[in-house]
């Protein structure tokens, strides 16, 4: 029976990996960001922040003990450049008011991380920093804008697989890690330290995927698609 060290070390292991994944849609999207439509190429500069910023949080507890204020900083930028594709990607009346939105978001988290949950102390007495209000409310509006664009799949009209469509393939990477960890945000006072290594784990692995659907996103992204036509269901 192999031991319970050996097994952690495993886990880390593949979290590592999964994590490191990000390079896979980093490397393609780079590639051939200059065929890709605006609302892609946002995407690809959306992994390298990643990148970016996941190195550098790396770093920064590496060398200095904390890496508090650089996760939350990711909770904002990760919201606009999402926010940014599917404004070039939705095709409704009201998402002129998408900046308004993300002007609204920042400054309540901004609140959040500084006046309510302590961010600041968190970062002069490296203090260990929980998730946030902010977090519940960026994956809820982020899985919304995955919702409204499923919605406009139904209503148009497709020449081709749905499959074949690198924003469906995006949305549908998107839902599955915003839902996943959302559910983990919701459970984590039940989550118990030993169990706690594994759910992560299993998030590192949902984080594959989404790397992965991005990648062929990318991929799939070099070509645009037929275009749409616009139907009315009944109701």
């Amino acid at each position: 029976m192999p031991h319970p060290s050996n097994i952690m070390y495993l886990l880390k292991v593949l979290f590592l990996v999964c994590q490191s994944s990000i390079l896979l849609p980093v490397v393609t999207g780079w590639m051939w960001r200059q065929q890709l439509p605006r609302n892609l190429r946002i995407l690809v500069y959306c992994c390298l922040m990643w990148l970016a910023m996941m190195s550098f949080s790396e770093y920064a507890g590496w060398a200095w003990g904390n890496n508090n204020g650089i996760n939350q900083s990711v909770e904002i930028l990760e919201f606009w450049f999402i926010g940014a594709a599917y404004y070039h990607t939705l095709r409704l009346p009201w998402r002129r008011y998408f900046p308004l939105i993300g002007v609204v978001f920042t400054a309540l988290a901004l609140f959040d991380f500084f006046a309510i949950s302590g961010l600041w102390q968190a970062i002069t007495q490296t203090l260990i920093f929980n998730d946030t209000y902010t977090t519940l409310l960026k994956h809820l509006l982020v899985i919304g804008l995955m919702l409204l664009y499923f919605e406009q799949c139904l209503t148009e009209l497709r020449p081709m697989s749905l499959w074949q469509d690198a924003m469906f393939v995006v949305s549908v990477g998107f839902l599955l890690f915003y839902s996943s960890t959302l559910m983990l945000f919701l459970a984590r006072h039940l989550i118990t330290a030993s169990v706690g290594r594994i759910v992560y784990t299993g998030l590192g692995v949902v984080n594959l995927v989404l790397h992965l659907l991005l990648t062929r996103a990318f991929w799939l992204g070099r070509h645009p698609p037929p275009a749409a036509v616009g139907v009315v269901l009944p109701r």
